[in-house]
């Protein structure tokens, strides 16, 4: 579980640099998220529902899922 609003104000230092300027009045509510860590192998997985997107600063109903090595 996360605050969506919490998450987007402690990553807003980075947007200048993204070239991104979300109106984050938009961000509200809780989401829910997994990390599966990564095997030797295998990339590091994360799922969440909803997301925030930044470059349209709406939240999205959807699943987001990132994988990383």
């Amino acid at each position: 579980m996360g605050d969506l609003l919490a998450d987007q104000k402690s990553a807003e230092p980075l947007f200048p640099k993204l070239n991104l300027h979300p109106d984050l009045s938009k961000a509200s509510g809780s989401y829910n998220a997994v990390e599966i860590a990564p095997k030797t192998t295998r990339p590091r997985v994360t799922i969440q529902r909803p997301y925030f997107d930044l470059t349209t600063s709406q939240q999205v109903n959807r699943t987001l899922i990132l994988m990383s090595r």
